[in-house]
C-alpha cells in the first residue's frame, strides 16, 4: 500500500537517534515519539507558522518534536552553557542527578 496514497514511497527505514541540542531541551529526557528527519522541518513550519509543504510531503506525516522542549523553564535566564552536568551511575549508566 502506498504511503499517504503516493506510489513509490516506502515506510520508515532503520531506527536512528535524533539528538536535539538546545538550551530549551528537557533535562535528562528521552522522548519515544516516532520521528524522522522531516520532523525537524515540521517543527520549523509549526513554530514559525509558515504552513506545511502539502501535496503529500513527508512533513505532513512527521511526528512532532514539541515533547523534547521546555519553553516554560523559568531557570533558563540564570543558566549558562557548561554549568549543567549530567551525572550517570557508573554501574548502570542511569542518570543520578545534575550538578
Amino acid at each position: 500500500m502506498p504511503l499517504n496514497g503516493i506510489e513509490g514511497r516506502c515506510s520508515y527505514g532503520p531506527r536512528l537517534p535524533l539528538i536535539v541540542v538546545s538550551p530549551f531541551t528537557r533535562s535528562n529526557f528521552v522522548d519515544h515519539t516516532l520521528t524522522d528527519q522531516s520532523s525537524v522541518l515540521r517543527f520549523i513550519e509549526d513554530n514559525w507558522g509558515s504552513g506545511q509543504l502539502g501535496g503529500g510531503s513527508y512533513d505532513q506525516l512527521a511526528g512532532p518534536l514539541w515533547n523534547m522542549f521546555d519553553f516554560d523553564d523559568d531557570d533558563f535566564g540564570r543558566r549558562t552553557f557548561g554549568q549543567r552536568k549530567l551525572i550517570l551511575d557508573p554501574t548502570t549508566g542511569q542518570p543520578v542527578g545534575n550538578q
